[in-house]
């Protein structure tokens, strides 16, 4: 349960938000804000790029749920600027966790519980688009509680991929008792009763949810025995299908020592069908809390050590609430968590990247990020993204908490951690609590969170694959630099995917020039041999600079007998093709060709070099992996450049 949330009021106006997601890390959106508190923020983005954000409004005297959303650019959909409140909701001054979460369709899928019928029960709302109220304007009660000894708490809720909504909450009966509900996409509850996760003599508690395979779901829940405040704590794992039955439903770790306050752990899909879990315990009882990783696949194999193997092998830290995202292409698990020594007053980061039978790939000690410093490193959401890992942590200064900021981080080189690039996501010199986070699968992540000391209000930014908030402001992709006989240099790449530069700098070593943004190619020439250092950068408004990666590129010294003549033909046949196609030609010399593929883009699909001998050639074209459309083969011999249209065809 939350902590007691004292009614504050302050006489602050109501401020809307219209502007566009903001760039300026100074100056974060403000969701909400105004009389009274703000609470609890949650987020949920959806495949369009809308982000729904829900909270806790007690500016009437009493909380009440109310949920906004914002277009891709951040600008207020409702006309209303505090969105749309969820009739019949209220909570009186005390608030637990609750969740959102949205569905195929973009609607909303907002859970939380509360007291409007004399006692604490479950509801769930559906919110389209439009604002509509899909599933009745008071929502649907879900609890089966009558009386005030038994209420419910804490509802989570997934939407899987068949539109089918789950949803589980703590009964706090005797025992406690975790229980489950299935509802389609109209809000007919599926199962006649809730499904319970029961466990004779013991409590269960605290349910997460995964997406499993096959519309199967997976849920992460605790059974505990013994006093509530001291619990001996059994983490398992369970497997549902749609019709309510229980595939497995099996013990990761009891070895006990999980506190009574460790309730949310990590707990992240694997990819295919499985899922990874991170927590930290006090097994030992030695006062000195150890971070462990688990992984259960889709059948209910456990391939980590029995309760889970260490995240870092040091006995020196306490380890804290690791946070754990999979690389699914990898196969890998990639943890951030919060270290201290062991009185706690100082704190650091630990990075760990694990494979899924819980090697450690960073070291036994994993990657010492931070060291211990009497700043406050709290990483509060992991994320992968291309091969590079991020992490969004909290940062304060202990002996000031009343200046708190968002920062990130992310590894300079995808799937390479001896280097990394820092960031800020809000830099306002305020308490913030109370953070949410979900990403959008084309490289960007909405964080939320809870800000102030008194009268709380909620905020947003949007942070980017690339380390940005806001605009992306994205840099150059896939630049690539090739040496063309005798002394020059030909750098490719492709705009950045969500942003629009007004121009290019491409730099060759000390060498820099300036191309229009409709160009996505440049080329050196008359160079002197040596390395040369390549990178395009991305020039926007107001004069800032984005630059891609690098690339290196030896020129050599060639003489003109190893140069290749221009080809005296060359022939494609078929073109139109339906499957392959063959290139023919004649090379007066021997020496190196390059063939490459394009599409309309100017996107390289392909490329193959080949030291050949003179004479007639032929190269047969595979094309089975091209979509029907036009392309560009270019041929390179020596200096001498061939470019030629070709259509697939079904």
């Amino acid at each position: 349960m939350k902590p007691i949330i004292l009614v504050l009021i302050s006489f602050l106006f109501l401020l809307p938000c219209y502007a566009q997601w903001s760039s300026d890390v100074a100056s974060p959106n403000l969701i909400s804000g105004g009389t009274g508190e703000q609470a609890l923020p949650k987020v949920g983005v959806c495949t369009n790029g809308s982000t729904y954000i829900s909270y806790f409004d007690n500016s009437s005297g009493g909380y009440k749920v109310w949920l906004k959303l914002l277009d891709m650019d951040g600008v207020a959909v409702w006309p209303d600027p505090k969105g749309i409140e969820m009739a019949g909701s209220i909570s009186e001054t005390w608030l637990t966790d609750y969740d959102l979460t949205v569905d195929g369709s973009g609607n909303a899928l907002l859970c939380f519980q509360d007291i409007r019928s004399g006692f604490n029960s479950v509801y769930i709302y559906k919110v389209s688009p439009e604002g509509t109220q899909l599933w009745g304007e008071n929502g649907i009660c879900l609890s089966t509680n009558s009386s005030l000894d038994s209420p419910d708490y804490t509802p989570v809720v997934i939407c899987t991929n068949d539109n089918s909504t789950y949803v589980a909450w703590q009964h706090q009966s005797d025992p406690t008792q975790v229980m489950i509900q299935k509802l389609d996409q109209a809000g007919q509850t599926q199962w006649l009763n809730p499904l319970i996760l029961m466990v004779p003599s013991a409590s269960t508690s605290w349910p997460q949810f995964v997406e499993s395979t096959n519309g199967d779901i997976l849920v992460k829940y605790y059974v505990d025995s013994g006093p509530f405040w001291a619990p001996n704590r059994e983490l398992r794992v369970a497997k549902i299908n749609p019709g309510g039955e229980i595939l497995f439903d099996l013990t990761i770790s009891d070895a006990y020592g999980i506190a009574a306050w460790t309730q949310v752990i990590g707990f992240a899909p694997d990819g295919s069908g499985g899922a990874v879990l991170t927590w930290h315990d006090d097994r030992d009882l030695n006062s000195m809390n150890q971070a462990y990783f688990a992984h259960i696949d889709g059948d209910g194999i456990v391939t980590t050590p029995e309760d889970g193997a260490y995240i870092s092998s040091s006995s020196f830290y306490n380890q804290f609430y690791p946070r754990v995202s999979c690389d699914f292409s990898a196969q890998e698990a990639r943890v951030a968590m919060r270290i201290t020594d062991s009185g706690q007053n100082q704190c650091g980061l630990i990075v760990q990247v694990l494979d899924y039978n819980g090697n450690r790939q960073l070291g036994e000690e994993g990657y010492l990020r931070e060291a211990l410093s009497y700043n406050d490193n709290d990483p509060l959401f992991v994320w992968n993204y291309q091969g590079r890992f991020h992490y969004l942590q909290s940062w304060m200064d202990t002996s000031n908490p009343q200046i708190q900021t968002l920062r990130s981080a992310r590894n300079a080189v995808p799937n390479e951690y001896n280097s990394w690039h820092d960031g800020h996501i809000a830099t306002t010199q305020t308490p913030k609590f109370h953070f949410d986070f979900d990403s959008h699968e084309e490289g960007w992540v909405i964080c939320v969170w809870e800000d102030g000391s008194t009268a709380n209000d909620v905020y947003a930014m949007r942070y980017w694959y690339n380390g940005n908030v806001g605009a992306c402001n994205g840099a150059p992709e896939n630049v690539t630099a090739e040496f063309i006989p005798p002394s020059s240099i030909r750098v490719e790449w492709e705009a950045p995917s969500y942003s629009e530069p007004v121009s290019y700098h491409v730099q060759a070593n000390d060498l820099l020039e300036m191309v229009p943004a409709t160009q996505t190619e440049y080329t050196f020439t008359d160079l002197e041999p040596g390395t040369y250092i390549v990178r395009v950068i991305a020039i926007y408004p107001g004069g800032e600079e984005s630059p891609s990666d690098e690339d290196s590129i030896q020129i050599e010294v060639v003489s003109a007998d190893d140069l290749v003549s221009s080809p005296t033909q060359v022939s494609i046949f078929p073109n139109p093709f339906a499957r392959d196609t063959e290139l023919r030609w004649d090379a007066p010399k021997p020496g190196f060709t390059t063939i490459s593929v394009y599409n309309l883009r100017g996107q390289k699909l392909f490329s193959e070099s080949m030291n050949l001998a003179a004479g007639a050639q032929s190269y047969k074209l595979q094309t089975e992996s091209l979509p029907t459309g036009i392309y560009f083969l270019r041929l390179q011999t020596g200096t001498h450049l061939i470019s030629k249209k070709i259509l697939k065809m079904r």
